[in-house]
C-alpha cells in the first residue's frame, strides 16, 4: 500500500486575509503538514495524522474517523486499508474494522477486489466481505504486486514468465503469452510480443496487431501510439486507430480536441484529424472549452476556444489537468511562488506561497503551503471568489 504522509494539527475555524487586496479565506485546519506526496480527498475523506496516528477528516475539516491507526490508505469503494499493529485490514467510512487486520500489505479495492499479502509470502485477492477470491500459485501464475481488477480481469505472471489475465475467481481467461501487458480499459488492453505493442480484446484476440514501438498511458479513453518517430492516437472504446501516426508527438483527446506537435510547436486537432488550432505553442495542456494553459517563450498564459490568448503568458508551471478554472479560479506561479487568479488573470490570492492545490469536491477547497522561518506550514482552506 502506498502511504502518503500528512500531518494535521487541531482544526481552527477562523477567517484571515492574505493581503489587503485579497479575498477572505476560511481556514478549516491550521498547521497542516505533508511529506513526500500531496494529500487528496478520496470519497469525501482525507487521510490525516495527529501525533503518530492516522485518521480521516471531512471537507469541513472535522475528524470523522479519529486518528488511531499506524498507517492508512485512501478510501476506495467505501473501504480503506489501515495498519493495526503489524498487519493491515480494512475499515468502512464510519471507522468500523470490517475486514480483520491479518495481511502483510493491502491495496485499494477495484471492482470489488483488493490485492493483499497473505502469510508465508503469498499474495492474492480478497472480496469486500473479506473472503478470499484467489491466491497466487507458483505452478499456475503469480499475482503482480500493485495490479488491480479492470474490466473483470487482472494481469498475472505465468509460470512461463509471460503475462496473461485471470477473472475475479482466479480462472485463467487469457493464457500467459505476452512480454508486457497493461490493464484493460473499455474492453482493450495493450500487450507486447517482443518489442512491438498491439491491443487485445477481453478474450485475448488482437483487435489491433502488435505494430507499435511505443505507447502512452490511456487518458480519458485515448492513448498515443508511435511507429518509428511518428505518433497517432487510438480510441479504446472505438477499438481502432482514429489518428494515424504522423505527428512529432500527441496528447489524448479532451473535450473533442487533442494537442499534437508538428515539428517543435503544439496545436490542436479534432477527431477527424483536422487542425483546428494552428501549431504555435512551445508547450500546452489538455484542451478546455473555456480556457486552456499554453506556453509561449517559456511563459504560460491561457487561450480561448479559438486559440486566441485570453490571458497573456506571464506565469510558470500551471495546472495541466483538463479542468482549468474549475469554479472560476486557477493556481498560477510567478517565479517560485504561487497564488490564485480569476478568469481575467487577476490575482485573488497573492503569489507568495510555495504551493496551493485544490482538493476535494467543495468549491474552493484547497491546501495552502508556505515556509515560515525555515519550517513548512500548511493549512486546509476554503477560498471564496
Amino acid at each position: 500500500m502506498k502511504i502518503r504522509f500528512v500531518v494535521i494539527a487541531i482544526a481552527t475555524f477562523v477567517l484571515f486575509t492574505l493581503d489587503s487586496n485579497a479575498q477572505q479565506v476560511e481556514v478549516l485546519i491550521d498547521r497542516l503538514d505533508f511529506g513526500y506526496d500531496v494529500a487528496q480527498f478520496s470519497e469525501g475523506l482525507l487521510r490525516a495524522k495527529n501525533g503518530d496516528k492516522w485518521g480521516f477528516v471531512n471537507e469541513n475539516g472535522r475528524w470523522v474517523i479519529a486518528p488511531r491507526f499506524k498507517e492508512a490508505g485512501d478510501f476506495s469503494e467505501g473501504l480503506a486499508a489501515v495498519k493495526i499493529g503489524n498487519k493491515y485490514g480494512y475499515i468502512d467510512q464510519a471507522g468500523n474494522l470490517v475486514i480483520a487486520a491479518r495481511y502483510s500489505y493491502a491495496e485499494e479495492f477495484s471492482e470489488g477486489l483488493a490485492q493483499v499479502g497473505f502469510v508465508r509470502g503469498q499474495n492474492g485477492y480478497i472480496k469486500e466481505d473479506g473472503s478470499i477470491a484467489f491466491v497466487s500459485s507458483s505452478d499456475r501464475f503469480k499475482c503482480v504486486k500493485g495490479e488491480y481488477c479492470s474490466g473483470g480481469l487482472i494481469k498475472v505472471l505465468g509460470a512461463n514468465k509471460k503475462f496473461g489475465f485471470v477473472d475475479i475467481d482466479g480462472n485463467v481467461s487469457i493464457h500467459p503469452q505476452f512480454d508486457r501487458a497493461y490493464s484493460f480499459i473499455d474492453g482493450l488492453a495493450a500487450v507486447a510480443i517482443g518489442k512491438k505493442v498491439g491491443f487485445i480484446d477481453e478474450v485475448g484476440s488482437f483487435i489491433i496487431a502488435p505494430k507499435y514501438d511505443v505507447i502512452k498511458r490511456f487518458k480519458n479513453g485515448y492513448t498515443g501510439v508511435c511507429v518509428g518517430n511518428r505518433w497517432g492516437i487510438i480510441e479504446n472504446s472505438a477499438q481502432s486507430e482514429i489518428i494515424r501516426p504522423r505527428y512529432t508527438d500527441v496528447q489524448s483527446f479532451y473535450n473533442g480536441r487533442a494537442a499534437v506537435m508538428v515539428n517543435d510547436k503544439w496545436g490542436y486537432i479534432n477527431k477527424y484529424g483536422e487542425m483546428v488550432i494552428t501549431p504555435k505553442f512551445c508547450e500546452t495542456a489538455p484542451y478546455n472549452k473555456n480556457l486552456t494553459p499554453v506556453c509561449v517563450d517559456n511563459k504560460w498564459g491561457y487561450m480561448d476556444s479559438n486559440g486566441n490568448l485570453a490571458i497573456q503568458p506571464q506565469y510558470k508551471n500551471p495546472n495541466r489537468k483538463p479542468d482549468a478554472f474549475n469554479n472560476g479560479m486557477e493556481i498560477a506561479f510567478v517565479g517560485n511562488k504561487c497564488g490564485v487568479i480569476n478568469q481575467n488573470g487577476q490575482f485573488i490570492v497573492s503569489p507568495k506561497y510555495d504551493c496551493i492545490y485544490f482538493s476535494g469536491d467543495t468549491p474552493g477547497l484547497a491546501v495552502v503551503m508556505n515556509t515560515i522561518a525555515g519550517e513548512r506550514s500548511c493549512q486546509l482552506v476554503r477560498i471564496r471568489r
